[in-house]
């Protein structure tokens, strides 16, 4: 029962791998076409930090989770970058219109450890102050 608890304290940071999802595998025809350079790889780096943040955020804020923060966080930040490699592979291989790319894969490692290390110095205060958790 406490595991189901935990699980749906983690709704925002589920929310936003699908999110992820949608927006990495479906089609590139359909997304708006912005002429500005790098904007992918800033989305990127956006989405992967985002992930950090929200599940940094969903971690500092559950009472069930008692010590080991950090190891549940690295623990995160390993999932995070081992997404990231999988959803390049199945842009590559299962889709028509994406393609995967090391450079995409490398703005989601930056991303998610700008991501980590947001959660950690301004999250983990916040989360501290308004949610008074340990």
């Amino acid at each position: 029962m406490k595991f189901l608890k935990v699980i749906v304290q983690f709704i925002p940071t589920f929310m936003v791998i699908g999110a992820i999802l949608f927006l990495s595998l479906s089609s590139s025809e359909e997304m708006p076409k912005v002429d500005l350079p790098y904007l992918d790889k800033i989305a990127h780096f956006c989405m992967y930090g985002g992930l950090m943040g929200i599940y940094s955020f969903d971690t500092y804020r559950s009472p069930l989770l008692h010590g080991g923060r950090k190891s549940i966080l690295l623990a995160g930040w390993v999932c995070a970058v081992c997404f990231g490699g999988i959803m390049e592979l199945l842009q590559s291989f299962c889709t028509d219109t994406r393609s995967g790319d090391w450079f995409d894969f490398g703005a989601n490692v930056l991303g998610a450890t700008a991501g980590l290390i947001a959660g950690v110095l301004v999250v983990r205060p916040l989360v501290r102050h308004f949610f008074a958790v340990k």
